[in-house]
């Protein structure tokens, strides 16, 4: 054999695969896409593939914070509903006072309509009686309480003019007094 031969023989021996191969080293992201179980947990908030790991685990995690919010909602509603009856309640009853209050404004009305009227006759009653050497004012609507007063203590304390009330007070006996219709 000629040395040349020699020298290309190697050459073929070494090319034609009597040495293993290398491989080419795969890069690192390459890597990481060829081994999707072995991702590290996207952030939340992150779009996830669909049908992966951690697309159902992100689901899960959704849907429990609807339930979450969900029963949240159901309360809420719960308590409107029964604030809402417990101010239709309130409502009722303020309508209810205030026609109260003005059927109690009315029927004042007529009940001083009517003590006016009685005092009328009462003053009248003792005007016909009074006189003059008492000492007392002229009764009239404004004073004839203070008459009516001295009237119902006549017995208890001894006055001058003790006399003049017990005629005061015989007087209201016999008055008649008108009769007065009240309003419902």
């Amino acid at each position: 054999m000629f040395p040349e031969q020699k020298e290309n023989d190697a050459e073929e021996q070494s090319s034609a695969g009597n040495k293993p191969r290398r491989r080419k080293r795969r890069s690192a992201a390459l890597r990481k896409q060829l081994r999707p179980n072995r991702e590290p947990s996207p952030p939340p908030d992150v779009e996830c593939r669909i049908f992966s790991k951690h697309f159902v685990e992100h689901n899960r995690q959704r849907e429990g914070e609807m339930r979450k919010k969900r029963m949240e909602l159901l309360k809420q509603e719960r308590e409107k509903q029964q604030l809402e009856a417990t101010i239709k309640t309130i409502q009722e009853k303020v309508d209810d006072e205030e026609a109260n209050v003005d059927r109690l404004k009315r029927q004042s009305a007529s009940i001083n309509k009517a003590l006016n009227i009685y005092r009328q006759a009462a003053v009248a009653a003792i005007e016909k009686i009074h006189r003059d050497g008492t000492g007392l004012p002229a009764p009239t609507v404004k004073n004839i309480e203070t008459y009516l007063r001295l009237a119902s203590n006549v017995n208890k304390v001894d006055r001058p003019h003790a006399a003049y009330f017990s005629a005061v007070r015989e007087a209201m006996c016999r008055l008649r007094l008108p009769t007065v219709c009240l309003d419902k």
